[in-house]
């Protein structure tokens, strides 16, 4: 057991170390073109100022998110595993997109059918890969995004955009650290994404549709079920005793009828 928990730790910060490598690596386009721009502008060879100032705010958004990337990786380790419900996590994830999704002017259609959504999660960690493919889709929706939801054994949770799809070439890598597709940024987002369900036991895939692409989610659902060997009075659980040691301990007073 010992030797498998530290096989685990070493191939953990092997990755780790893989993925700040190349995440280093992707910080220095912008911090080129940051660079360049800034002295363009210092120097007055650039002139239109207004389009490098442009420029130099959109990389550095860029490079935050990296680093906000990077960050979490470091600390994903840090959070307690317990019992989450997750219809609450997608409610708070898509009231989270929705301020996205309004300026965009895409419309979040949502739908979740009963049944207690229950598993075994890193809450954190849970809520941000959800939030990486419903930020995902309103980026390519065109104006709507659905969000279904289902649970039997499992909890299936599936996310559509009403985009141009996913191309081709970029489907079978879609996961890739640091694949950048068609209009992507950095490409770690979904591989982080499909590193904490898979880490929670579950799966994700991505489709396409007759319009559109499609995200799929699986986890193993926890079933909260009573324990039949406890009696429950008022919420405390009554001491496990038998039937004749209840009436043994009645005063002879109160056995009269």
């Amino acid at each position: 057991f010992m030797e498998e928990q530290s096989d685990e730790l070493m191939a953990s910060q092997k990755l780790q170390k893989l993925i700040f490598q190349n995440a280093s690596h992707e910080l220095r386009t912008p911090l080129m073109s940051i660079q360049g721009y800034a002295e363009g502008i210092a120097t007055n060879v650039l002139k239109n100022h207004q389009s490098a100032a442009q420029v130099i705010i959109t990389e550095s958004k860029k490079m935050s998110e990296l680093v906000d990337e990077m960050l979490y990786i470091s600390r994903m380790d840090e959070n307690p595993i317990r019992e989450e419900d997750l219809r609450q996590v997608i409610e708070y994830c898509r009231e989270e997109v929705c301020v996205i999704g309004e300026k965009k002017g895409v419309v979040i259609i949502e739908s979740l059918d009963g049944g207690n959504y229950f598993v075994k999660a890193d809450e954190r960690q849970i809520a941000k890969a959800i939030s990486n493919v419903m930020s995902n889709g309103i980026r390519y929706a065109e104006n709507k995004l659905a969000i279904t939801a289902s649970v039997g054994d499992e909890i299936t949770i599936s996310i559509a955009d009403d985009g141009k799809g996913i191309s081709e070439n970029d489907l079978p890598h879609i996961f890739d650290r640091f694949y950048k597709g068609e209009g992507g940024n950095f490409g770690i987002g979904l591989a982080i994404t499909k590193d904490i369900i898979e880490r929670h036991g579950g799966s994700i895939t991505a489709e396409n549709m007759e319009q559109g692409a499609k995200f799929t989610i699986t986890l193993p659902a926890v079933h909260m079920e009573e324990d039949e060997d406890e009696l429950i009075s008022n919420g405390v659980a009554a001491p496990d005793v038998s039937i004749s040691e209840i009436i043994e301990n009645i005063p002879d007073e109160d056995k009269q009828l």
